[in-house]
């Protein structure tokens, strides 16, 4: 998989300006981006084609070392699945004096969807600790996903919220 790994990340040498990098075109291997989604855990409920149709919809994106991802207390527009690389989630303290590292984030490692699902602003800002891509899937891109595709996105997303619920829930108590 590593092999795979960077064999897709060597095709997206050429990045525009945003960040962006070009989505669903030939000089992407289909296969191999399938092959390295399916071995997320968020995306093995897919079928190929349901991969397919969530690589042409939505964003990949690269994020540089220390670059911000999202930034705490602006408006929500986009969930982040990580691809490659390792994120940290930083959170102000009350006094807004200082900031909080709370939470490392990993390849399969999805964030952003609290907010997007509330509709309400970030609650904590998320900053590349390494070279990162990241998938990026706004609410347009899901409306515009088969009722099947978003079902199991929804899913996905509920799925990976309540594990960290339980997570959170397990230090609280102890």
């Amino acid at each position: 998989m590593q092999k795979i790994e960077e064999e897709i990340m060597e095709s997206t040498v050429d990045i525009d300006i945003n960040k962006k990098i070009p989505k669903y075109t030939e000089n992407i291997d289909i296969e191999k981006w399938k092959l390295l989604l399916k071995s997320l855990s968020f995306f093995k409920v897919f079928s190929d084609e349901e991969l397919e149709e969530i690589m042409r919809v939505s964003e990949l994106r690269k994020y540089e070392l220390l670059e911000r991802i999202i930034t705490e207390g602006r408006l929500c527009d986009a969930i982040y699945i990580i691809l490659k690389g390792r994120a940290i989630v930083e959170k102000k303290t009350k006094s807004k004096q200082a900031k909080l590292s709370v939470r490392v984030l990993e390849k399969g490692s999805c964030f952003g969807e609290a907010g997007l699902l509330l509709k309400e602003s970030r609650s904590a800002t998320v900053k590349a600790n390494s070279d990162v891509y990241a998938i990026r899937v706004t609410e347009k891109h899901i409306e515009n996903f088969h009722p099947e595709t978003k079902a199991k996105f929804f899913r996905q997303l509920s799925l990976d919220l309540s594990k960290r619920l339980l997570v959170s829930s397990e230090k609280i108590v102890g």
